[in-house]
């Protein structure tokens, strides 16, 4: 099984690591700060906190709705998919390499492809498909910097984009709220920083400290504000050193997450932290950092680790037998072995707006890409190319 947008992964690690990282340090690797399976604290799994629903005899089931294998065969061919949403009933997947949104019918049969008019100039990198109010998609194109706006026959209205040559918008994160004057929308970004090195990670913990995490954009398309620092002890539960941040609004706030961290931030629209809690779960995070060696040199790594990435945070407004919305968080466990195959499962844990951590610990059977309209998972259930598979679920509380 593979972690959300295993595909997309792939790619934003690439890409990242060339346009975040994107330095020399004396043609030298620093693993100074990599964490091994031998320097992780085990969390031992019966002693964790499930939640106070589990607490008080309550059984959380996901049940399948609906199974859909999309028609990639031909026209609906989608080489590496990064992003896949439900709006009515068709589905809009993004094909990260190529500018285009292919559509499909609740039965998965291909329907149409939506060309983005005009193509952009430097090729693109496509995630995070949203549908407004008014109509219309937005998209954003990490490869320049900016998130697009365009209609149903792919005509781009207007673009969201960062003047500065020195802040980026980060492939993932992205949301908006609508208003009298129009949309706001808010990104993920990242800086690039003048200042020079003479080690990587010098480099990474600068910018862990440094780097503002949103922006937001008005109505024309202007970058109007900069907010959000990573969280003070981020950099002790990093284990794989600068990650990218998760964000929902939701009711007038802005819920907040990064990868490495088990801490949810709620701010208000401005950058205001309202709370913050988050339960460890099983996490298993670094007591020391020691160097390692790069991963099959001389044979000599036995490279056994095991952490908790998060993946997503997303808000439920119903779940049956529930008489509010949760705050869900995705996660996963990836084990990477020495014979180089690595398995990842992946899971939920749902908090109240309030804290309280309500279950933990829920396997989900894939990749979690949207919460419908009607408080549904969309799951990715095989992402293989030639049999893109999509489910549908719902969670069912019971006693």
């Amino acid at each position: 099984m593979f972690s959300k947008k295993y595909f997309q992964k792939l790619l934003i690690i690439s890409f990242c690591t060339i346009l975040i990282l994107g330095c020399k340090s004396n043609g030298q690797n620093d693993y100074s700060n990599v964490i091994t399976g031998e320097q992780l604290e085990h969390i031992n799994k019966e002693n964790i906190d499930r939640g106070k629903l589990f607490d008080d005899g309550y059984i959380l089931e996901i049940k399948e709705v609906k199974r859909i294998k999309l028609d990639t065969s031909q026209e609906g061919f989608i080489s590496s998919l990064t992003d896949i949403k439900l709006y009515g009933n068709s589905f809009y997947a993004v094909d990260g390499m190529s500018p285009e949104v292919l559509v499909f019918e609740i039965n998965g049969e291909y329907k149409k492809t939506i060309n983005i008019k005009p193509a952009p100039k430097k090729g693109c990198f496509y995630s995070n498909l949203l549908k407004t109010g008014r109509e219309t998609f937005l998209l954003k194109n990490a490869k320049n910097s900016e998130i697009i706006e365009f209609d149903y026959l792919g005509q781009v209205q207007r673009k969201y984009f960062i003047s500065d040559d020195k802040v980026k918008i980060y492939p993932v994160g992205l949301d908006f709220i609508e208003t009298n004057m129009g949309l706001e929308v808010y990104s993920a970004t990242y800086q690039n920083f003048d200042e020079e090195f003479d080690r990587l990670s010098d480099r990474i913990n600068y910018a862990l400290k440094n780097t503002l995490l949103v922006g937001k954009f008005d109505e024309n398309g202007t970058l109007v504000a900069m907010f959000i620092k990573h969280n003070p002890i981020y950099s002790e539960y990093s284990l794989s050193k600068f990650q990218p941040v998760y964000f929902k609004i939701w009711d007038n706030k802005l819920f907040l997450i990064e990868q490495a961290l088990p801490f949810i931030r709620i701010f208000t629209l401005d950058g205001k932290l309202i709370h913050s809690f988050g339960t460890p779960g099983l996490h298993m995070k670094p007591i020391e950092k020691q160097p390692r060696k790069r991963l099959g040199v001389n044979g000599t790594n036995k490279f056994y680790s095991k952490h908790t990435a998060f993946d997503g945070i997303e808000i439920i407004g119903k779940i049956r037998n529930l008489n509010y919305p949760v705050i869900a968080i995705e996660y996963f466990n990836p084990v990477y072995k020495e014979n180089g195959e690595n398995e990842i499962s992946l899971y939920l844990m749902l908090y109240s707006e309030d804290g309280e951590l309500l279950y933990n610990d829920i396997e989900i059977p894939g990749a979690l890409y949207q919460i419908t309209e009607n408080s549904r998972l969309l799951i990715v259930l095989d992402h293989s190319p030639d049999n893109l598979v999509i489910g549908l679920f719902e969670l069912l509380l019971t006693k």
